[in-house]
């Protein structure tokens, strides 16, 4: 089926190859790790570098400007009127 697509204009050459060794080893979730690199909630999972140039390498990117708290915020409720604006507490049962 690939082999009689294209994407973008350029034609796709599918091929299987066989895996080396087999399936992937898992291993278990360092919580350390965890711990500095992941935010999870109810809708959004997160990994990200830490700050530490020996466990991630340094950055090649301004992202830490951008989000000081190296995570993304997590989202605001809001309610649309004639504008958008933050919803109160109590506007939470709208949704």
């Amino acid at each position: 089926m690939w082999n009689s697509t294209l994407v973008d204009g350029y034609e796709v050459t599918a091929r299987y190859i066989a895996p080396e060794k087999g399936k992937a080893e898992l291993r278990a979730i360092d919580a350390e790790w965890h711990s500095h690199h992941v935010q999870q909630s109810q809708y959004c999972l997160q990994i990200v570098k830490c700050n530490n140039n020996s466990c991630c390498g340094q950055h090649r990117s301004n992202y830490n400007n951008a989000f000081p708290q190296r995570f993304l915020p997590p989202p605001v409720p809001y309610c649309t009127t004639t504008k958008v604006v933050y919803a109160e507490v109590s506007d939470t049962d709208i949704y």
